[in-house]
């Protein structure tokens, strides 16, 4: 019969602990728990330590061959005071310097209810936007508030289909976890983007406030 937890007796404690595992090797039929030496806990820690070392490391390597693509597209963006007016100006660059084209890249900003699409880069054919291998594109918002507040990001698709966001404030990538935090204000799982956009009075789909500047007849090859 187990007994009760003792109380302020550490050495008690041990051996009730010994007591309760000891019972639960007497349930899958073994006399007792055999714990053994103390190499044998170092051989296995090791063991497991650089198993996980292993899958760090694989990971990172892939993440590292996917990002190739998205470093491909590299962008200079400038913010802009003007103290007459108070506003803020974003002169923005990108220019695609991989060996393929870049898709759906658009300028977005922190809003109430989600992110807001202010403009696309590129040219557009069959409804979307697109950079080609050696294309650039230039384009300029103008912000009523600070850029740190609105936190402005550069989103894009490579060749696989993968999404990208590029902070343009501290030039570096948006993780999923971050951006869900950040633009969707969700801590936990993915976000319900349909309902919160209801809530905050908005559509489904937000359109941009202006196209990109430099737009090419839809003709050429993607």
């Amino acid at each position: 019969m187990m007994t009760s937890l003792p109380r302020g007796d550490t050495l008690g404690l041990v051996h009730w602990w010994r007591d309760v595992w000891d019972g639960w090797a007497a349930v899958w039929g073994y006399e007792r728990w055999e714990w053994g030496t103390a190499a044998d806990w170092v051989g296995a820690l090791g063991t497991i330590a650089a198993f996980f070392l292993g899958f760090h490391l694989l990971r990172r390597e892939s993440n590292e061959k996917r990002q190739q693509h998205a470093d491909a597209l590299l962008s200079d963006a400038k913010f802009v005071h003007d103290n007459t007016s108070g506003k803020w100006q974003l002169r923005l660059e990108a220019e695609n310097t991989g060996d393929f084209p870049v898709s759906d890249l658009v300028v977005c900003q922190k809003g109430r209810g989600g992110p807001d699409e202010l403009k696309y880069l590129g040219w557009s054919k069959d409804g979307r936007w697109k950079l080609k291998p050696g294309e650039r594109s230039a384009i300029v918002i103008d912000f009523d508030d600070r850029p740190e507040k609105l936190r402005p990001y550069l989103e894009f698709k490579d060749i696989r289909g993968r999404e990208w966001r590029r902070a343009l404030v501290s030039d570096g990538y948006i993780s999923q976890r971050r951006f869900y935090r950040t633009y969707w204000g969700t801590w936990l799982g993915k976000p319900n983007k349909a309902r919160i956009r209801r809530k905050a009075g908005k559509i489904a789909f937000q359109p941009p406030l202006s196209q990109a500047e430099d737009v090419k007849p839809d003709s050429g090859d993607a």
